[in-house]
């Protein structure tokens, strides 16, 4: 695998396309492994080296490599970011923006070797998100209809002028700030993301906070156009899919009435249980209680023992305990 990608990087850069026949090699090698850091590493070169050669295709790698970046690894790495972002800098998609302010929460709580590494990437992704005047198109037109008829827009404290002048192509563009105006008013759950005029996507995603990538945002039906963010919540997606019904109505009730940084230690757990649900060739021992909790929400011991240690520090191991304890305690088990 290691050879295919070393090959490809020297065909590449010495401007042979046949290069990325190697990456692809390397990929389905990775593949079938699997090898985690193989597999992002081999498609992130396809995207990378093959942008100018088939950008369709760059773009499809760029946003299999943030996936699996999310699937595979709780602490990403920025090169993932920083490929997709000058790979969709050069294409009319839509993710971008939300990957644009995905890589801005990462930078900022990031090491400072990684800032300072991929400072020019975070000047930039700053001013793609300073927009604060949008041109009115069609979509946008034909979209504030629909909102009038329901009143959002009246509703949402914008005077009847301005609203005649919107809908009545009397004004050329809209301010940033009327969008997020009426983006307090509507529950975005109840819109296709692709059915969404881009500016008000681009306003929806400018008011996240952070990477919103929890059981939370599971249970509330988050829509995403990261893959990254994408991956996490199918971690944890498939971690609540495990649980039979009623256990899992259970959890959830549990699970809501935990403090925000106690879910976002059972944001963690969840995802790592199924990253390490697979095959291991020895015991693994962890605390009783992990043991007890497995049984308690239907889940297996060994990569609930796994997921325990994937903290490299006591402190960590210990959270995760007294947080299940907490989520046991609003079972009613304790």
């Amino acid at each position: 695998m290691l050879t295919e990608i070393n090959i490809g990087r020297n065909l590449v850069r010495n401007e042979n396309m046949e290069g990325l026949d190697h990456f692809k090699k390397a990929l389905e090698i990775a593949r079938t492994i699997p090898h985690p850091s193989g597999i992002i590493t081999a498609a992130n070169a396809l995207a990378w080296y093959g942008r100018s050669h088939n950008l369709d295709e760059a773009i499809h790698y760029a946003k299999d490599a943030l996936y699996w970046m999310g699937w595979y690894f709780e602490n990403p790495r920025l090169y993932a970011f920083d490929t997709a972002l000058e790979v969709l800098n050069s294409a009319n998609d839509k993710s971008i923006y939300e990957i644009t302010k995905d890589f801005i929460f990462l930078y900022e709580s990031s090491s400072e070797e990684e800032k300072q590494r991929y400072k020019k990437r975070y000047t930039q992704t700053k001013h793609m998100l300073s927009i604060t005047f949008y041109k009115s198109d069609g979509k946008m037109r034909r979209f504030m209809r629909t909102l009038n008829k329901q009143n959002i827009l009246e509703d949402s404290g914008i005077s009847k002028m301005e609203v005649f002048n919107i809908l009545h192509s009397k004004v050329k563009s809209i301010r940033g700030d009327t969008i997020r105006r009426i983006l307090k008013r509507i529950d975005i759950k109840d819109f296709q993301i692709d059915s969404l005029p881009s500016p008000f996507w681009i306003e929806f995603v400018k008011m996240k906070d952070g990477l919103e990538d929890g059981i939370d945002a599971v249970i509330n039906g988050r829509q995403t156009l990261d893959p990254y963010v994408k991956a996490r919540l199918d971690l944890e997606r498939e971690f609540l899919g495990r649980m039979p019904e009623r256990a899992k109505e259970n959890f959830i009730k549990a699970y809501l009435n935990l403090d925000k940084d106690e879910r976002r230690v059972m944001d963690r757990f969840a995802r790592d249980y199924i990253r390490y649900d697979i095959k291991w060739g020895m015991r693994i021992k962890a605390p009783d209680e992990m043991g007890e909790y497995a049984k308690l929400f239907h889940l297996k011991k060994r990569p609930a023992a796994l997921a325990y240690w994937s903290y490299d520090d006591e402190d960590g191991r210990e959270k995760l305990v007294r947080t299940l304890g907490r989520v046991r305690d609003g079972l009613g088990g304790g």
